[in-house]
Order: C-alpha cells, then structure tokens, then sequence
C-alpha cells in the first residue's frame, strides 16, 4: 500500500463536513463540546418545537444567532444556549473550543453552524 493510496479514516460523527470536497476532523473535546451543543438543542427542539422539522429548527436558532454578514459569533450563540435554558450544560469553553477548531476569525459561517447542530 502506497502513502498514495492510504487514507486516514476518521469516525462519521467525528468529522465536519466544510464543503463538497473538504473536511476537517475535531478533537476529542472539539468532539464532545458538539455533541453537548447538539444534545441540549435536541432538547429545547423537543419540548418546545414539537411540531417543527428539525431543520426549521436550525434555522431558527441560527438566525437569532446570525449577524448581518450571515456570520455567527461566540457571543450570540453564547446568548441563545442561554436564553433556552442550556448554559449549565454547554459551557463557553465548550462553545469557545467549537468556535477555535471550526471557525474562523472567531466567527463560524452560518451555513456551517446549521451543519454542526
């Protein structure tokens, strides 16, 4: 087997898709900090979106989050995990370690974001 032809295989739920052809694969803490952030989203989705499809929820919670350049920021999505009631459980170190390892100029696309949850 040529260093050609071997791939480094990463777990599914371990890697973040950024485009078609491009990838990027998170940390272990990267990796669990989303798994929180998806968990307590699940949640508020379930108690309080019931009746919504669970991308009609992305979109809203990354629009409260979004800026006018479509860009979201630590601060907002700081404020939206707060504001339903999820911020004993996703921490901002857990949001600031998301935002270091996907984002950039700390900031994280909001097509991205809607990956991510």
């Amino acid at each position: 087997m040529s260093i050609r032809s071997a791939a480094i295989r990463f777990p599914a739920s371990r890697v973040l898709a950024l485009s078609a052809n491009q990838t990027r694969a998170l940390s272990t803490q990267g990796h669990t900090a989303v798994q929180r952030l998806q968990e307590v989203m699940e949640d508020y989705r379930r108690t309080n979106f019931t009746r919504e499809i669970p991308s009609r929820f992305k979109k809203e919670i990354v629009g409260a989050a979004k800026d006018e350049n479509n860009k979201i920021n630590i601060e907002s999505m700081m404020l939206v995990v707060d504001n339903i009631g999820g911020s004993e459980r996703v921490s901002r170190n857990d949001l600031e370690r998301i935002f270091t390892e996907v984002g950039e100029s700390g900031k994280i696309p909001a097509d991205r974001m809607m990956q991510l949850l």
